[in-house]
């Protein structure tokens, strides 16, 4: 290296300075391997706790989607029943009328 020490070699400073942050934890972890173990174990437990209204929610919001497509579904089923038996009675009206 020359005189003017890590400043003069940018290449090599960068790749010192990464090597030491990668350092860093592990020695952190060496001393207080307990605790830090536990700190560790509390940062990566951050799951969603849902409660049971949650549930309730999203069950009856589901059941009631599902009962208002069935409740359309038959209202068109009939509705197109009686658009074709109308048809057949327009059907029927226009021969006879024809036959007159």
């Amino acid at each position: 290296m020359t005189s003017g020490g890590l400043q003069s070699n940018p290449p090599y400073a960068i790749m010192r300075l990464s090597l030491d942050a990668l350092r860093m934890p592990l020695v952190g972890l060496i001393k207080n391997k307990q605790k830090d173990s536990l700190k560790i174990m509390k940062q990566t437990k951050k799951c969603q706790v849902k409660s049971k209204f949650y549930y309730i929610f999203w069950g009856t919001a589901t059941a009631s989607v599902l009962l208002g497509q069935l409740y359309v579904g038959t209202g068109y089923r009939v509705m197109a029943e009686s658009t074709l038996s109308f048809q057949d009675y327009l059907t029927e009206l226009l021969d006879t009328a024809k036959t007159f």
